[in-house]
């Protein structure tokens, strides 16, 4: 069985992109997640970015690289993922990284992380 992601921009605006993640993000997806939120980034000039990630299943160690890359890449912008589950969860604790990005249960929250 081939594992899938999905990628949807849900909204943009002059201050962040909402995205939408569902799936599966190792090796196999990461590529595809990080061309898309580079294509997001360079014809929409975002670096602030808002992941709603309830819907992702599984999130390995390239995931996270991708996530860490985008904050690399952007030093003037944030992320915050949204929705967030116990899974990923753990994965960003355990790795460390949890720190690095914000952590919101509504877009409400998120925003005022992305603002700050």
């Amino acid at each position: 069985m081939i594992e899938e992601i999905d990628i949807k921009l849900i909204e943009i605006n002059s201050k962040r992109a909402v995205i939408s993640i569902g799936g599966y993000i190792n090796t196999d997806t990461s590529e595809e997640l990080a061309e898309k939120i580079k294509a997001i980034r360079d014809e929409y000039n975002s670096i602030n970015f808002i992941f709603n990630i309830k819907k992702v299943k599984y999130i390995s160690s390239a995931g996270v690289e991708v996530f860490m890359n985008i904050i690399k890449r952007n030093k003037n912008g944030k992320i915050c993922f949204l929705a967030m589950n116990d899974n990923a969860r753990r994965v960003f604790e355990l790795v460390g990284f949890l720190n690095y990005f914000g952590d919101a249960r509504s877009i409400e929250e998120a925003e005022k992380f992305i603002s700050n």
